[in-house]
């Protein structure tokens, strides 16, 4: 299922000229700010969608292409446009609610008598980069997934932006821009199981931070030990080396390690032990108690 899903690219790019907003605005029928566009007119952007095309999103579509056809379109949630000059022409492309736009198209093709739809406009001086962050920003009713949000980031990180700007922009932290990035560059395996909900976004980003070229490997054998669990989701503890569980079963005595040392450093019999080894347990305790002075 998750192989024939659509994904958009990171690496897009448009050169968008702005148009005749304002004639264009007076060649359609107006309520207040919004415009009442034929849906038909309004062109898409190739590739500028960031939705990845997953067997849920056509469920969703077609869920309220169905609800058009019922009850119409609704007025609360117009679409939004770039008018941009194309050799002359005045071209409306929607930036904003392409799923709307998707769906009412199917209600009309089932039926539906929808002549117009709400649509506003944005403003000549809206640049390509305002769109791009947009696409995160305006999607508050059925937000972009994981994903799809790096996909975003990669293509703002492409147009030059630098992490604390992108950051700043949408309301992120630069580490949660720089994790999203780094998500942008999986390879298309892990990216397809992150689809088929078979791994969260979260647990790909650590596996490619710790294993980096190996993280496939690393990821593929944690489904096959959930599969082999009765799991149909990889878990973090899937992906558990036995050099973890052993440093994760050492830092639990840790406590004790360091009651035995402390006894140890207090034997009378601690005197003749050689300069050596006792030179590697001081510089030990050195160490631990610099490391839990900076923890308190």
């Amino acid at each position: 299922m998750s192989k024939s899903a659509v994904i958009p690219s990171a690496d897009f790019s448009v050169n968008l000229v702005s148009g005749r907003v304002k004639q264009v605005k007076l060649a359609h029928r107006r309520n207040d700010s919004l415009s009442w566009v034929d849906p038909a007119t309004i062109k898409t952007i190739p590739g500028f969608n960031a939705r990845v095309r997953t067997p849920d999103y056509e469920a969703y579509t077609d869920a309220l292409a169905s609800d058009m056809l019922e009850n119409g379109y609704r007025i609360s949630k117009p679409v939004t446009a770039f008018v941009a000059d194309e050799g002359g022409e005045d071209v409306i492309y929607v930036v904003g609610g392409h799923t709307r736009l998707e769906a009412v198209r199917r209600a009309i093709d089932r039926g539906a008598d929808i002549a117009e739809i709400p649509v506003l406009f944005l403003p000549k001086t809206t640049s390509v980069d305002d769109l791009t962050v947009d696409l995160i920003k305006d999607n508050e009713g059925r937000p972009l997934s994981t994903y799809e949000k790096a996909l975003v980031i990669k293509r703002l990180v492409n147009a030059g932006h630098g992490e604390t700007e992108i950051a700043k922009r949408l309301g992120m932290t630069a580490t949660q821009v720089s994790n999203l990035e780094v998500l942008a560059g999986a390879p298309k395996s892990m990216v397809n199981h992150i689809i088929a909900d078979e791994v969260s976004a979260s647990m790909v980003i650590e596996l490619l931070k710790t294993h980096g070229s190996k993280a496939p490997e690393v990821l593929e054998e944690a489904l096959q030990k959930a599969k082999n669990s009765g799991k149909t989701r990889a878990k973090p503890a899937d992906a558990t080396t036995p050099e973890k569980l052993y440093l994760k079963a050492v830092r639990k005595q840790v406590p004790r390690l360091m009651a035995v040392a402390t006894t140890v450093r207090s034997d009378p019999g601690y005197a003749s032990l050689s300069g050596e080894t006792r030179e590697q347990i001081e510089a030990l305790f050195v160490e631990l108690e610099s490391i839990k002075q900076s923890a308190s």
